[in-house]
């Protein structure tokens, strides 16, 4: 009986082994066969992004490197690991994670890309990919890059690039984009971030030009913000932003190759602004020029003032880094502000008053800070640098674009809209205004904001009315049918054409603040009523009711019940609207 016991249990244990190995099986599998290359492609919206993760056992696990040669990044060592088929890496220093599951083929792991509080489906495979449009490879297969300096009237240069077509056979006219945002970060052999965003004009069949204003990156000269327009120019010595274009178009036209001498200018935000100011005075190559959520006034409405009110947050967070001063001409950015946490509402309170920014952590560095606090009121410091009474006698074509739920420059499409307008009966003046954030349109489908869905790619709109402004007044295809104005209607999720903006026949009506926390049409009741409530500087109410370091796109469709529950927030609602 012993001996059959025995074999009894010898058969029972490896019963259990080999339930054991069944059970680890998965694991032990997947440590042989994740090492090797993986291969994807990130739908960010306007491009293809290819990654390409090299993964290597190790001792105690796994090493891994990522590519990533639309971003100059190759060989990026990242934190891997894998655990009951989940696999996760991630580069903290860049606040950039992801985590995906492993198919049981080891063909396959398909996941999420998280950074900057954004969040995209990444799916790896084995085989290698055709290089997707608008990456780097497939831009390469299609144009040449140079990059040139142009000597402007003053002898200073401005660092400038340059992407024409590989097909020699034709002319083609020129796009240029002026920025203060480098350029070209990545040197000469590295295509730029916006040719990849551009797949549409390069397959459409244009040169693409980019210029580091004055002063800014590799661009020789003195950076002014917002530069004052120079109206009374005596010698080559007195410039502008206008002259540095219009010096710039000049040399364009007369030096790239297979260009037909016409040019068109556009730019999303700052470099809206640069389009803007292309406009007085502009060359006579310039056909077309497309402002794009222009910075227009930092007072009145945009970025760091809203109607007068300071936007600390925006403001810091911007010339934190941005406004540190460049010595000497350079590809490399300046370093991002170091912050004490993460917690945006802590940092500015324990910020104190508003001096204490210079005395804590900028000093006297960072110049346009010190003269914006040296400027509390719209004087003529501030008029000097709002380009809107400077757009007459305008030439070129403009198509301004602009955002209903731009946090930052909503104030600038309607106002260089408008001024042309005013100032210029017969300009050929359009505007376009949708349902986005901030560029949103430029890269991305513009499909909704936050929990806001528009039922629709409304981007497309844009792309398709920016294909027809260019190709008509740069190419001679095609025929105008774009409106006067056209505006996204967020009430019915649908577009509406305008003859004029605004629409001839508004009757503006006024909002009446009414007893008992009433809203109304109608003027209360006479007499003395009045409401109060007590403000602490100690507790201000946060504009959002989630905690964060920068500031949120989506707070213009948040939900702001949180604060009406405080006792310091007055509310006041009026009856349904017919």
């Amino acid at each position: 009986m012993v001996p059959c016991m025995t074999r009894s249990r010898r058969s029972a244990s490896r019963l259990l082994l080999l339930f054991a190995l069944i059970l680890t099986w998965p694991t032990v599998a997947l440590a042989q066969d994740v090492t090797g290359d993986w291969h994807g492609v990130m739908d960010v919206g306007a491009a293809g992004l290819v990654f390409t993760l090299h993964v290597s056992a190790a001792e105690d696990g796994y090493t891994a490197t990522m590519d990533v040669p639309d971003q100059g990044a190759m060989g990026v060592p990242v934190d891997f690991s894998l655990s009951d088929g989940v696999v996760t890496w991630g580069l903290a220093a860049a606040g950039v994670s992801y985590e995906g599951a492993v198919d049981p083929g080891f063909t396959k792991i398909t996941g999420t890309f998280s950074q900057a509080g954004q969040s995209f489906d990444l799916v790896f495979g084995r085989e290698e990919l055709a290089a997707p449009r608008g990456s780097s490879e497939w831009n390469r297969e299609r144009l040449s890059k140079t990059e040139a300096y142009i000597t402007m009237r003053d002898g200073v240069r401005l660092f400038t690039s340059f992407y024409v077509p590989r097909d020699t056979t034709q002319t083609y006219p020129i796009l240029l984009m002026r920025t203060p945002y480098n350029s070209e970060p990545g040197g000469e052999e590295r295509f730029n971030f916006f040719v990849g965003i551009f797949a549409d004009l390069v397959e459409a069949g244009y040169i693409l030009a980019f210029q580091d204003v004055r002063g800014k990156y590799m661009s020789e000269g003195e950076f002014v913000d917002v530069r004052p327009q120079n109206p009374n120019r005596q010698s080559r010595e007195d410039i502008d932003e206008s002259t540095d274009t219009y010096d710039t178009v000049e040399w364009l036209v007369a030096n790239v190759p297979h260009n037909n001498g016409r040019v068109g200018i556009f730019g999303v935000s700052y470099p809206g602004f640069y389009a803007t100011v292309s406009l007085p005075g502009a060359h006579p190559a310039l056909k077309a020029v497309s402002p794009q959520a222009p910075v227009t006034n930092w007072f009145i409405g945009d970025d760091f003032h809203h109607n007068g009110a300071f936007f600390l947050m925006d403001a810091f967070s911007f010339y934190s880094s941005f406004g540190r001063p460049r010595p000497e001409p350079t590809r490399q950015g300046n370093a991002q502000f170091q912050w004490p946490n993460r917690d945006s509402y802590d940092f500015f309170l324990r910020l104190g008053p508003i001096k204490n920014v210079e005395a804590k952590f900028f000093g006297d560095s960072i110049k346009f800070w010190s003269e914006m606090m040296d400027h509390p009121d719209y004087d003529e410091w501030w008029q000097a640098r709002d380009p809107l009474p400077h757009l007459t006698d305008v030439t070129p074509a403009v198509m301004t674009v602009g955002g209903l739920f731009d946090a930052e420059d909503s104030y600038g499409p309607y106002a260089v809209y408008g001024a042309i307008e005013a100032q210029n009966p017969d300009a050929d003046n359009r505007l376009l205004m949708g349902p986005w954030y901030h560029g949103q349109w430029a890269w991305d489908d513009g499909a909704s904001l936050g929990n806001v869905h528009w039922g629709a790619n409304t981007a497309e709109r844009y792309k398709q009315m920016e294909m027809e402004f260019f190709n008509y007044y740069l190419k001679d295809e095609g025929e105008i049918t774009l409106a006067e104005a056209t505006i996204f209607d967020s009430g019915a999720n649908g577009w509406r054409e305008f003859e004029a903006w605004p629409p001839p026949g508004l009757e503006p009506f006024a909002l009446y603040l009414q007893p008992g926390g009433g809203l109304a049409f109608a003027p209360p009741p006479p007499g003395d009523s009045f409401d109060e409530f007590v403000a602490d500087p100690d507790n201000p109410v946060p504009y959002t009711e989630d905690g964060h370091l920068r500031r949120t796109r989506e707070y213009l469709t948040d939900d702001q019940r949180f604060a009406a529950r405080r006792p310091d927030v007055m509310v006041y609602e009026s009856e349904p609207l017919e």
